[in-house]
């Protein structure tokens, strides 16, 4: 504009967006914080700032803060501690900022005064008295399961306890008189500490106040909280029944399925379920007519129990993830009941054999298939070596080809129950006896590829870990088998233990058996043992006896159906209720750039951040 001299007035431009603050730390005391004030400015070439009112606020994720338009303030929700990103809009410019939500959970029996705290949280010296015993130092704990309980030995009337947790967007203390050796974490604390976790290491400290006013540290650990939680479903057979039950991650208590659909003989056992989850075949389970020697389909979405009249050929058999075939198992003298069909490949739902396959008369161990369908396993029964085929599972009839050995019966103890890992990589098996009621056995994994590379998982055996009972723990590990997904950047291994559990399950080897889990690192590398610590899985009844865990996902649910993850839906796709709910269901992802984790993928490249393993992402957690 010219002016009434004929000068001209330069007027400052818009060059940018600024939130003031660019960075904001919400700290929430059980649950009680204060909101924080942002402001957004427009910046202007000549250095000068104005206040604007953007057309536009956004988070980049629920579920930490929320963001009030109307006051211009972003608040913590509270239940979750993490970062989230606060973005602003006008017109063609756009501003963040960082927040970061620190939960700090505390509580304290009134029991407890201001100077035992003091003393407390000051102990540095290991208790003389007390001993840990579990859980295990280095254990990766999965979100949404029932917390852990912590125990030790040393315990004293009166003793006054604090169990610390230190993470980097949750803290937790509580600080009270113990009735017994053993914690109970509280389940919504326990929920808020693993889901406020970014994986990376977690500190635990437990410390112990006598009645005498003595302090010492009874326990100090690093755990890992993983970024997902299990999928699926773990489908055993508990012993007192005598029937497979399925548990459910989370679940304070099995379910009785096979009872609930009317099969309640007591011998539903050798059984094998479909990696999608669709199918179980059982060793018997009595339907119609069936004798005590049939085997079962039994269909996990319908509910309902067909007897194959195969004899007991098709116990322990192999079904294709989708649970079309079953490849016998008829290898080993220990489990060769097959009856009046010879080894193959057969239909489940007919019942009829499939000929002209490689496997056509072959003999072949407790087989198992790869859950994304690309390999075979089997124990050759003449020299009891792990063998790999490639499979091929399209529309006509299966095909394998590119036999070679995995690992050699030769170099340790007896090869047995070997299953492959969501990538198709990796054999995890036992070295030891069939039968997992005597003898001693620690869990392996060896390349799939027949290099012949070998990792025994140490850390998930325990062979050199502290044990609470000493060398009773060594050398009790049998069945394991991988979850068909990887979740929260790891591999997981369900297995038989007769271990002990800290105080709360103590007898011989005979007398115990549970389920256990461990994380497996995703890329195994030799020499490194990838395994970690090894948890008991919550809501097993400890009271009996429970075996040969075997892991598939829950039959997948249709669009509009609540989920967790995309690896719950038939279309691969977990999002945000399109009707406002405020809660995930499945759906079509639209325009999704890119899948997130636990979402479909068919190439790595199509996950936002990660591995595509078996169809779904995986971020490797933090080194």
């Amino acid at each position: 504009d010219q002016g009434g001299s004929g000068g001209i007035i330069d007027v400052p431009q818009v060059v940018g967006l600024e939130l003031d603050p660019p960075a904001i730390q919400i700290d929430v005391l059980n649950g009680v914080s204060t909101p924080v004030a942002v402001t957004a400015r427009l910046v202007k070439d000549d250095g000068s700032k104005e206040d604007v009112v953007p057309t536009g606020w956004a988070l980049s994720r629920g579920g930490i803060a929320d963001f009030d338009s109307a006051t211009n303030e972003v608040s913590a929700v509270g239940d979750l501690g993490g970062e989230v990103t606060l973005t602003a809009a006008s017109g063609s410019l756009t501003a963040t900022s960082q927040i970061k939500v620190r939960l700090t959970l505390t509580d304290t029996a009134p029991e407890v005064t201001p100077s035992d705290i003091a003393a407390l949280d000051g102990a540095v010296n290991p208790d003389p008295t007390a001993s840990w015993l579990y859980p295990y130092d280095s254990t990766v704990f999965p979100q949404g399961l029932l917390p852990p309980r912590l125990m030790w030995n040393g315990f004293a009337g009166g003793d006054k306890m604090r169990v610390s947790v230190r993470s980097t967007y949750a803290d937790y203390t509580r600080y009270f008189v113990a009735t017994e050796g053993a914690h109970d974490f509280d389940n919504a604390a326990w929920t808020q500490l693993t889901e406020s976790s970014d994986g990376t290491p977690v500190q635990i400290t437990v410390s112990r106040m006598d009645a005498g006013g003595g302090v010492g540290k009874v326990m100090e650990q690093s755990w890992r909280f993983a970024t997902g939680s299990l999928r699926g479903s773990v489908y055993y057979w508990a012993n007192s029944p005598g029937r497979v039950l399925r548990i459910s991650p989370g679940a304070g208590a099995p379910e009785d399925f096979l009872a609930q659909a009317g099969v309640t003989d007591g011998c539903t056992t050798c059984h094998t379920v479909s990696a999608n989850g669709n199918t179980l075949v059982l060793g018997n389970g009595k339907a119609q007519s069936a004798t005590d020697s049939d085997s079962s389909v039994f269909d996990l979405q319908a509910g309902s129990v067909t007897a194959t009249a195969r004899g007991r050929g098709w116990a322990m058999s192999a079904l294709t993830p989708n649970g079309q075939y079953a490849v016998m198992n008829s290898g080993l003298p220990e489990w060769r009941w097959v009856g009046n069909d010879l080894p193959g490949v057969y239909d489940v739902a007919t019942g009829a054999a499939v000929p002209g396959t490689a496997l056509d008369g072959r003999v072949v161990g407790l087989p198992a298939f790869a859950p994304d369908g690309s390999s075979l396993l089997f124990i050759d029964p003449s020299t009891r070596d792990l063998h790999a085929m490639d499979a091929t599972l399209g529309a006509g009839v299966p095909a394998f080809a590119n036999e070679r050995k995995v690992a050699l019966a030769a170099s340790g103890a007896t090869i047995a129950y070997p299953s492959v890992s969501p990538n198709g990589k990796w054999a995890v098996f036992h070295r030891g006896p069939y039968d997992t009621r005597s003898g001693a056995a620690d869990l392996s994994i060896a390349a799939v590829d027949g290099t012949q590379v070998e990792i025994p998982l140490d850390r998930l055996n325990g062979t050199t870990y502290p044990f609470g009972a000493g060398d009773r723990d060594r050398h009790l590990n049998y069945e394991p088998t991988f979850a068909p997904v990887a979740s929260g950047g790891y591999f997981w291994v369900v297995f038989t233990s007769r271990r002990t559990l800290g105080n709360r399950l103590l007898g011989s080897a005979a007398e115990v058996k549970q389920l256990w889990v461990a994380a497996i690192d995703m890329n195994p590398t030799a020499g490194t043992d990838p395994s970690h610590s090894a948890f008991w899985v919550p809501g097993q009844d400890i009271n009996q006896p429970n075996m040969r865990g075997f892991w598939a996902l829950d039959p997948c649910r249709q669009d509009g159906e609540g989920c967790s993850v995309g690896s719950d839906c038939c279309t691969g796709s977990c999002i945000d209720d399109p009707n406002g709910s405020g809660s995930l269901v499945c759906g079509n992802p639209g325009n999704q750039t890119c899948a997130p984790e636990g979402g479909h993928c068919e190439v790595s490249s199509d996950c936002c951040q990660g591995e595509c393993v078996n169809s779904f992402c995986s971020q490797a957690p933090p080194k």
